[in-house]
């Protein structure tokens, strides 16, 4: 069971960690997420937005 919610978390990827991948800034992330809705993301607390790792790897290849 613990396995499961491993590998659920392990499908997210924090601002930080995608901004990272992606060679852009953490506010970049955001808007590509919120704005341009490219990414999909969750809302964790006021601050804290974790996106979905395989939208991430997808505009990494794009890039």
């Amino acid at each position: 069971m613990g396995t499961r919610a491993t590998d659920r978390l392990s499908d997210w990827l924090t601002t930080a960690q995608a901004a990272e991948l992606l060679g852009v800034t953490p506010r970049r992330v955001r808007q590509l997420a919120k704005v341009e809705l490219r990414i999909e993301y969750k809302m964790v607390s006021d601050r804290l937005m974790l996106v979905k790792r395989i939208d991430v790897e997808r505009l990494a290849e794009v890039r």
